[in-house]
């Protein structure tokens, strides 16, 4: 499975808000690589549905491919 990009960490934790944004970027790092194992077929990527793989492509900001109506 390949390894998406980590968002950007403060390094030297200074205050509670700092603490607040690297937490967040810590969970939107998990919830990207999450709908990333749906488009890998070494993930879940040959268990979900192509309904579902569409739908991780968009929220990953991505144009679905399998299911486009034309």
């Amino acid at each position: 499975m390949t390894k998406t990009p980590t968002l950007l960490r403060i390094t030297a934790v200074n205050n509670p808000a700092e603490q607040l944004l690297n937490n967040a970027a810590e969970e939107m790092d998990a919830l990207v690589n999450f709908a990333h194992q749906f488009l890998d077929p070494e993930g879940y990527g040959w268990a979900v549905s192509a309904e579902i793989r569409d739908h991780a492509r968009r929220v990953l900001g991505m144009e679905p491919v399998e299911t486009v109506r034309k």
